[in-house]
């Protein structure tokens, strides 16, 4: 029973420590066609240390083929503020939706702070990005951390005016983070329980030599 409850501890451990995902695509499957800029709002998870990889869902309408690049930003009060965290290769949308990864290394990230991830047209043309509502009429869509996509009509993203959509909107995105390297409380409480279980049950298992 021991070695069980030691087992289940360490497995919660494990997930406490385990690294965070935000996923906003939601169980619809629709499009929206962007402007120069569309992206996604986002809040860092409270245990994140740093973002380590994002997706989006691009195509082009068509049957045209279009270029694109992302980039990701901190977010301030109504848009994205100082340099860009990161900036991508430029790809080419062709076609309908499919996932793009793009990893990222290991950007820190400030637990509970906004962030833009943001795909920026290169060639004039509308790109197609997956959107995710499945809300029922009236009732907002709630997904973990996920908070509304965003789009402007230039290709600046600072000095950029931009169109904020419902809370109830987000594109279809998943972002991906490292874990802290300093466990919360609750996560140190995990460790400890199971460290203790599984030296407690080893003993109580073990042989005695005659």
């Amino acid at each position: 029973m021991r070695l069980r409850l030691a087992l289940a501890a360490t497995v919660l451990t494990a997930h406490a420590l385990a690294a965070q995902t935000i996923d906003t695509r939601g169980n619809a499957n629709q499009t929206v066609n962007g402007p120069e800029i569309i992206g996604q709002r986002f809040t860092a998870p409270t245990d994140a240390a740093a973002l380590t990889a994002f997706t989006f869902f691009v195509g082009a309408p068509l049957q045209q083929t279009y270029d694109y690049r992302t980039s990701l930003y901190a977010f301030g009060e109504s848009g994205p503020v100082g340099t860009a965290l990161y900036t991508s290769e430029v790809r080419s949308a062709s076609g309908g939706l499919t996932p793009q990864l793009f990893t990222v290394g290991s950007i820190a990230v400030t637990p509970g702070a906004s962030y833009f991830a943001l795909v920026v047209r290169t060639i004039p043309g509308q790109l197609t990005l997956g959107l995710a509502d499945d809300s029922p009429p009236g009732i907002q869509s709630t997904y973990a951390n996920g908070e509304l996509y965003i789009a402007a009509f230039t290709a600046d993203p600072v000095a950029a005016s931009y169109n904020s959509f419902t809370s109830g909107d987000d594109l279809m995105f998943v972002g991906s983070f490292a874990p802290s390297t300093v466990p919360e409380p609750s996560a140190l409480a995990l460790v400890a329980g199971g460290l203790f279980l599984l030296l407690t049950a080893g003993r109580r298992i073990r042989p005695r030599i005659a």
